[in-house]
Formats: structure tokens, sequence, C-alpha cells
């Protein structure tokens, strides 16, 4: 079972990618990050349609980014986290509003991924990178909300 899911969740991972990326979403926002324990909010209300938003970031230890999701619960979202060694090892954390948290932690690469499918929960939703290796380490993470 566990030699299943190693090759079928990027697979999934990776078919939601092209789907997002082929419904096309123009052009997406960008906001720096500081790295920080204390959560950096992405700017407005999200949810209210298909959209995509790369939050670029540098993690010493943790780095936190919030975002409110108050809209369409029909959504489904997907977020990834892409750093350029795979020698550095980063974790992605994303928790729900009602404190449900899902950790991603693979090995060997330079990317997480984590898919919620519908429905959302509205409210304020964090995504935390985690830096387990030495060193500072540049990322970007991708929110996607599609259907």
């Amino acid at each position: 079972m566990r030699r299943w899911l190693k090759i079928a969740v990027p697979l999934g991972i990776a078919a939601v990618l092209v789907a997002v990326l082929a419904i096309g979403f123009g052009s997406p926002s960008s906001q720096a990050a500081k790295p920080s324990a204390e959560p950096v909010a992405v700017d407005g209300c999200m949810g209210d349609g298909s959209e995509a938003v790369d939050i670029s970031g540098r993690a010493s230890s943790t780095a936190a980014h919030t975002f409110e999701f108050c809209s369409d619960p029909t959504l489904n979202m997907a977020v990834f986290l892409r750093w350029d060694s795979a020698k550095k090892d980063l974790a992605l954390v994303v928790t729900e509003p009602d404190g449900t948290r899902h950790l991603v932690d693979t090995h060997g690469q330079n990317d997480e991924g984590y898919y919620q499918a519908a429905t959302l929960p509205s409210g304020t939703w964090t995504i935390e990178v985690e830096n387990h290796s030495q060193g500072q380490v540049d990322y970007t993470v991708s929110l996607f909300f599609f259907h």
C-alpha cells in the first residue's frame, strides 16, 4: 500500500497542477515574505473563483503565511512548495481554520505538494514552511483554487 501511495500521490498532484495550468489564471500575484515564526498574511479574501497566488520567502527555521478563505466552498485547493536544492530539507504544513494540521515532508527532492478537495471551510488558513536543514533556504509556495 505504501509503495502505491508513493507513486499515486505525486501523480495525483501532478495531474492537478497540469489541470490548473491548462485552465489558466493570468498572472499570479506575488508577495515577498520575511523569515519569521509570525504569520505573514496574504492580502484579501481568497476563493471567489479560480485563482493562483505565488508567495516567495526565505526560511531559516519556520516561515508562516496566512490567508482568509471566505467564498466558494465548492473550490478545491492545491498548495505546492518548491526550492532550489534537493540537498535541503523543507516540509509543508497546511492548517485548516479548525486547527487540523496536514504535514507533507518527503526527503531527497525539492518540492512538496498538498491537495484539499472541496468543500473548503471558511476562515483563516495557515501555510508553514519548516526548514529541517542548515542555513536559510529560498522557497516559493504556490496556492491554487479551482473547480
